[in-house]
């Protein structure tokens, strides 16, 4: 979703941009994206394998 408002405000917000802003926010939106597909396999991943819940140090 943020990676949508990434593309998409500052080209309304600003429409005389120079190329290299319209660039930059655009690799932006796509390292958005990325981290975002990476934190939701890592989710997936640990709903498919729980870790066991720690065990308090022994005192």
């Amino acid at each position: 979703m943020a990676a949508t408002f990434i593309f998409t405000l500052p080209g309304l917000m600003f429409p005389d941009a120079p190329a290299w802003v319209r660039i930059l926010l655009f690799v932006t939106g796509l390292l958005v994206i990325a981290a975002g597909g990476i934190q939701f396999a890592k989710e997936i991943r640990e709903r498919r394998n729980p870790s066991p819940p720690p065990t308090p140090p022994a005192a």
